[in-house]
């Protein structure tokens, strides 16, 4: 993903799973590290993903979720991130 510069979400309709609940898709965020880290716990995947500091814009509650997930339509990744692998 691109650095120092603001990146927009792709606005479509998402949903969890075969038939799970609908939303409005967004670049999910967590509040603190150790919430990102208990939150990747539910990924079968790992090798793939990274948990990153950075900071956003236009958040809104993921509806439905049990975690404390927000929505962000806009992200910006600093050049010094901290990337912590799952």
């Amino acid at each position: 993903m691109p650095k120092n510069q603001w990146i927009k979400a792709i606005r479509r309709l998402a949903w969890e799973g075969a038939h799970g609940t609908k939303y409005r898709a967004g670049f999910h965020v967590l509040p603190t590290l150790e919430e990102c880290q208990l939150y990747a716990k539910k990924f079968k995947i790992k090798d793939r993903r990274r948990i990153i500091s950075l900071h956003c814009k236009k958040l809104r509650p993921k509806k439905h979720s049990p975690s404390n997930v927000l929505l962000a339509d806009e992200i910006f990744i600093p050049e010094d991130c901290e990337i912590h692998k799952l």
